[in-house]
């Protein structure tokens, strides 16, 4: 049930674990699972459909990262924490803790407190801050808290808690003060994430086993109550956009999309009593280099050293243009009439080569994970998945006052901006490829 709104943006990390004598490379896309029922170590790592242990600490409930580099670990009345290149090691253990159930780190920092690492406690009916020397201090304390169970919060530092004691959704202000924000529709909350629209994502193990959108007016919304559901523990927001829930009775963890379509997504004999899911955490200031020299893919990992992805990539020879990564973490690379997708450990798969495809200058990726590419000759394509491992490319906007195009993004609500260096502008097209307009044009831009 961690329920740290986390960037949408990572790249990669090393996390060394306790009593591990070797680093554990994990990528964006990967998720950790937590536990605390299992008996080979509580944390599992779902990579790519497969599973495998990830710690050996035993009764990890919940995970959290500030996003930084440092990882907060829950079990029992025991707090662990550690940086991406260090051993875990305690952090907090015992009295006022009674029943911690949630951990979540506050956005943004406070200024005395390096992380801003906030728990929940169900018996005690409170919010704890510990820093990250161990020193806890109480948020807050009753009512009208009465077995809060989960949290998580937003931008602005306002803590939106859910309680199964009052089947209630509170906000608690920065300086403290309470409302009661939902005080209908539950029945036992599990868990709760909010996605980028701020409407609140919770998981409910009551009567009606459910997944429940509530967005900024109170209006509850049934994503998903189907008979796959038994126990639904935690859930997290991926960078997919779609939803992804433990089950600890089931001892899955399924994908519900935002229509409500719900699927699998792992299973393994070692799951137990499945608590709580992430989407892996990893540094921001880890990046990926082409070199267009060596035609050498790099990962600069944080500390200015290298590591060699790929070189020599099928791309050599036709000046690869533009890097970006995708949802899955595998980098994805337009060079002349290609686009290519690289895993973190080095395989390559060629999305599309040749027609329609040429003179590529950029890419960019939607929410959906399709790929737009711009051509120098004026045209935008898109480039989707279908099925199995092909992929359709179609035009998405060609002609009319587009007359270069040199870079292209999308934005949040799915626009395409394209940089156009013949006409000194930036255009915006519409997300459904039906309109263009000028964004912005003339000085100072002369060749964007």
């Amino acid at each position: 049930m961690e329920s740290r709104r986390l960037a949408a943006v990572f790249l990669a990390a090393f996390l060394i674990v306790a009593g591990s004598a070797t680093a554990q490379l994990v990528y964006p896309g990967d998720f950790l699972v937590a536990d605390p029922s299992a008996t080979s170590g509580t944390v599992f790592l779902v990579s790519k459909g497969t599973v495998s242990t990830f710690t050996g600490l035993i009764g990890v409930k919940n995970i959290a990262t500030d996003g930084y580099g440092n990882y907060a670990y829950m079990a029992g009345t025991n707090l662990y924490f550690g940086g991406s290149f260090g051993q875990y090691s305690s952090l907090y253990s015992g009295s006022p803790l009674v029943t911690p159930s949630d951990m979540a780190f506050s956005i943004p920092r406070s200024p005395n407190n390096q992380w801003g690492l906030h728990v929940l406690d169900y018996d005690a009916a409170a919010i704890f801050s510990v820093d990250d020397q161990g020193g806890l201090t109480t948020v807050h304390q009753g009512q009208p808290l009465v077995k809060p169970v989960a949290f998580t919060v937003d931008g602005n530092g306002v803590f939106w808690i859910v309680d199964d004691g009052a089947n209630a959704l509170f906000r608690m202000a920065p300086g403290g003060a309470f409302t009661t924000f939902l005080s209908s529709t539950l029945d036992i909350p599990t868990d709760i994430q909010m996605d980028r629209f701020g409407n609140f994502l919770i998981t409910d193990k009551g009567t009606s086993t459910a997944v429940y959108r509530v967005n900024q007016f109170g209006n509850v919304t049934t994503v998903y109550n189907g008979s796959l559901f038994r126990n639904p523990t935690g859930i997290w927001i991926g960078r997919d956009q779609n939803y992804y829930v433990t089950d600890e009775t089931a001892g899955y963890v399924y994908m519900v999309t935002p229509g409500g379509a719900t699927t699998t997504f792992a299973a393994n004999p070692a799951f137990a009593s499945l608590q709580s899911i992430m989407q892996v955490p990893v540094m921001d200031s880890t990046y990926a280099v082409l070199d267009r020299t060596s035609n050498t893919l790099y990962q600069v990992w944080q500390g200015g050293y290298l590591t060699t992805i790929h070189s020599q990539g099928p791309w050599t020879g036709s000046s690869p243009d533009n890097i970006i990564r995708n949802h899955e973490g595998d980098y994805v690379i337009v060079a002349d009439s290609a686009i290519y997708e690289v895993t973190p450990n080095g395989q390559i798969t060629t999305v599309h080569q040749g027609t329609p495809l040429s003179n590529l200058t950029d890419v960019a990726l939607d929410l959906n994970g399709d790929y737009f590419v711009t051509s120098s000759g004026g045209t935008v394509y898109r480039v989707s998945a279908t099925t199995g491992s092909s992929f359709s490319v179609t035009t998405f906007y060609t002609g009319g006052l587009l007359s270069s195009a040199e870079a292209v993004e999308v934005g949040p609500f799915g626009n395409v901006y394209v940089a156009d260096p013949n006409r000194s502008a930036i255009w915006r097209i519409a997300s459904d490829g039906s309109s263009l307009q000028t964004y912005y044009k003339g000085s100072p831009l002369s060749n964007p």
